[in-house]
């Protein structure tokens, strides 16, 4: 569900389903959790093969958000079609920092 890899300093991870919805939401966030350090450390959120999102699933992401403020940051990568749509008519697209690519949001 969620691929982790290091690039340059930054933890990238990748969500794997097509959905992020109330099914999968609890294991998301405690899959991410699993990953954060005790150190500050930059996180790219890829969901670039999300094509829906519902909103337990925006709840997990600005958890995810909450748990990073303080020692370090979050951006997501990748979000297109509905799951963008969402993040705009939630107004959450001013909250996050969002990128088109992952390697976009490495430079």
């Amino acid at each position: 569900m969620l691929d982790v890899r290091e690039e340059s300093g930054v933890v990238i991870l990748t969500f794997t389903k097509e959905r992020l919805d109330a099914s999968v939401a609890g294991d998301f966030k405690e899959k991410f959790n699993s990953q954060m350090r005790d150190q500050e450390q930059k996180y790219v959120l890829d969901l670039s093969r999300v094509s829906f999102i519902d909103s337990t699933g925006l709840g997990a992401i600005v958890a995810c958000l909450k748990a990073v403020t303080g020692n370090g940051t979050l951006v997501l990568a990748g979000v297109h079609g509905a799951a963008q749509d969402l993040f705009k008519l939630t107004r959450l697209n001013s909250v996050f920092r969002m990128f088109d690519s992952v390697d976009e949001a490495l430079a």
